[in-house]
């Protein structure tokens, strides 16, 4: 039960905000920057890829963490998809394939973005183990400290 809240939370509550977002009718200011809009929907689907392969990453089921990058960006896609549909009941608002399309990419973006810091956070050395040393707990403080087994 802790894992939900510490993982998959935050991308709920993520998705639930880019839900709210999708479903206002203006919900940017006019920017006459041409394609400003692909440009936040890359970002904003980048944070949506981070925090998916995150929950994944640290998924107690094996399937998800040993492939958490593809099924990041799966997710990403299926919830943008969702989103452009959702859109096209909102007035002034449209499915834009293009839109889509800088979900995807999006997506793509965090997800590498996450596995890049995990992989540069742990580097297996030739003997497999990892290169982070353990920190040395002095003996008096395991007294102090005990921990259950």
């Amino acid at each position: 039960m802790k894992h939900i809240f510490k993982y998959w939370a935050p991308l709920c509550l993520y998705a639930g905000i880019i839900f709210y977002m999708s479903s206002l009718s203006h919900p940017l200011p006019s920017i006459s920057i041409p394609y400003f809009d692909k440009f936040i929907h890359i970002v904003e689907y980048s944070i949506f890829g981070i925090l998916a392969a995150r929950a994944l990453k640290n998924s107690p089921r094996v399937v998800f963490n040993k492939n958490f990058i593809m099924f990041a960006v799966l997710i990403t896609v299926a919830y943008g998809a969702s989103d452009e549909f959702h859109q096209i009941f909102v007035p002034f608002r449209a499915c834009d394939v293009f839109d889509l399309t800088a979900d995807l990419i999006g997506g793509t973006i965090g997800s590498l973005i996450y596995s890049i810091k995990c992989t540069s956070l742990r580097v297996p050395t030739k003997s497999g183990r990892s290169n982070l040393k353990k920190k040395r707990v002095p003996s008096s403080a395991k007294v102090l400290w005990r921990t259950r087994d």
